[in-house]
Protein backbone atom coordinates (compact mmCIF):
# COMPACT_ATOMS: atom_id res chain seq x y z
CA UNK A 1 0.00 0.00 0.00
CA UNK A 2 1.52 3.37 -0.73
CA UNK A 3 2.04 5.81 2.48
CA UNK A 4 -0.58 8.22 2.55
CA UNK A 5 2.00 11.39 1.43
CA UNK A 6 2.72 9.66 -2.14
CA UNK A 7 -0.85 8.69 -2.48
CA UNK A 8 -1.65 12.85 -1.48
CA UNK A 9 1.14 13.94 -4.55
CA UNK A 10 -0.53 11.39 -6.76
CA UNK A 11 -4.39 12.65 -6.97
CA UNK A 12 -2.77 16.57 -7.05
CA UNK A 13 -0.74 15.19 -10.16
CA UNK A 14 -2.01 15.56 -13.44
CA UNK A 15 -1.92 12.67 -15.85
CA UNK A 16 -0.45 14.41 -19.20
CA UNK A 17 0.76 13.00 -22.85
CA UNK A 18 4.33 11.72 -23.02
CA UNK A 19 6.72 11.63 -25.86
CA UNK A 20 9.94 10.49 -27.10
CA UNK A 21 11.66 12.79 -24.35
CA UNK A 22 10.05 10.54 -21.51
CA UNK A 23 11.86 7.45 -22.82
CA UNK A 24 14.42 7.24 -19.73
CA UNK A 25 11.98 8.01 -17.47
CA UNK A 26 9.87 5.21 -18.75
CA UNK A 27 12.37 2.84 -18.85
CA UNK A 28 13.50 3.13 -15.43
CA UNK A 29 9.32 2.81 -14.67
CA UNK A 30 9.57 -0.11 -16.63
CA UNK A 31 12.83 -1.29 -14.71
CA UNK A 32 11.08 -1.14 -11.30
CA UNK A 33 8.04 -2.87 -12.68
CA UNK A 34 10.17 -5.52 -14.37
CA UNK A 35 11.68 -5.96 -10.56
CA UNK A 36 8.35 -7.57 -8.77
CA UNK A 37 8.50 -11.03 -8.86
CA UNK A 38 5.85 -12.53 -10.67
CA UNK A 39 4.57 -9.05 -12.39
CA UNK A 40 4.21 -9.70 -16.56
CA UNK A 41 7.37 -7.91 -18.05
CA UNK A 42 7.55 -5.41 -20.21
CA UNK A 43 10.43 -5.10 -22.91
CA UNK A 44 11.87 -2.05 -23.44
CA UNK A 45 12.25 -2.75 -27.34
CA UNK A 46 8.66 -3.47 -27.54
CA UNK A 47 8.04 0.08 -26.26
CA UNK A 48 9.49 2.29 -29.00
CA UNK A 49 7.47 0.24 -31.87
CA UNK A 50 4.30 0.47 -29.81
CA UNK A 51 4.89 4.52 -28.97
CA UNK A 52 5.15 4.95 -33.14
CA UNK A 53 1.77 3.47 -33.68
CA UNK A 54 -0.21 5.17 -30.61
CA UNK A 55 -0.16 8.00 -27.88
CA UNK A 56 1.07 7.74 -24.49
CA UNK A 57 -0.30 9.05 -21.28
CA UNK A 58 2.16 9.25 -18.21
CA UNK A 59 1.73 10.50 -14.71
CA UNK A 60 4.45 12.34 -13.26
CA UNK A 61 5.54 12.26 -9.22
CA UNK A 62 8.56 14.50 -9.75
CA UNK A 63 10.47 16.03 -13.42
CA UNK A 64 11.86 13.60 -14.96
CA UNK A 65 10.44 10.68 -12.88
CA UNK A 66 7.49 8.68 -13.37
CA UNK A 67 5.13 6.45 -11.82
CA UNK A 68 2.63 5.46 -14.37
CA UNK A 69 2.32 5.37 -18.26
CA UNK A 70 0.11 3.70 -20.91
CA UNK A 71 0.12 3.62 -24.28
CA UNK A 72 -3.08 3.49 -26.22
CA UNK A 73 -3.02 2.67 -30.13
CA UNK A 74 -5.96 3.27 -32.87
CA UNK A 75 -8.30 0.46 -33.00
CA UNK A 76 -6.89 -1.28 -30.63
CA UNK A 77 -7.15 0.52 -26.86
CA UNK A 78 -4.13 -0.05 -24.70
CA UNK A 79 -1.26 -1.61 -25.69
CA UNK A 80 0.55 -1.35 -22.15
CA UNK A 81 0.31 -0.15 -18.57
CA UNK A 82 2.93 0.20 -16.12
CA UNK A 83 2.74 1.68 -12.65
CA UNK A 84 5.21 2.12 -10.22
CA UNK A 85 5.14 -1.47 -7.50
CA UNK A 86 5.60 1.42 -4.69
CA UNK A 87 2.40 3.48 -5.50
CA UNK A 88 0.81 1.14 -7.40
CA UNK A 89 -3.47 1.03 -6.22
CA UNK A 90 -6.71 -0.45 -7.43
CA UNK A 91 -7.70 3.23 -7.78
CA UNK A 92 -4.25 4.63 -9.71
CA UNK A 93 -4.89 1.56 -12.16
CA UNK A 94 -7.87 2.44 -12.84
CA UNK A 95 -7.62 6.34 -13.25
CA UNK A 96 -4.87 5.30 -15.75
CA UNK A 97 -7.53 2.89 -17.72
CA UNK A 98 -10.11 5.28 -17.92
CA UNK A 99 -8.29 8.17 -19.31
CA UNK A 100 -6.36 5.59 -21.87
CA UNK A 101 -10.36 4.61 -22.24
CA UNK A 102 -11.14 8.14 -22.70
CA UNK A 103 -8.57 8.96 -25.08
CA UNK A 104 -9.26 6.10 -27.24
CA UNK A 105 -12.98 6.94 -27.38
CA UNK A 106 -11.72 10.47 -28.51
CA UNK A 107 -9.66 8.91 -31.58
CA UNK A 108 -12.77 6.93 -32.41
CA UNK A 109 -15.31 9.81 -32.50
CA UNK A 110 -13.16 12.33 -34.42
CA UNK A 111 -13.91 12.78 -38.04
CA UNK A 112 -11.48 11.76 -40.44
CA UNK A 113 -8.89 13.84 -41.89
CA UNK A 114 -8.98 15.29 -44.96
CA UNK A 115 -5.32 15.52 -46.86
CA UNK A 116 -5.09 18.61 -49.56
Amino acid sequence: MPSPLLSAQITSTRIRGGGHDDLPALARLVARANSVAGAPHIELDELDDRLELGQLIVLELQPNELVAAACTAPHRGVVFLVIDPEVASPELEHRMIGVANALCESERAAPARVQS
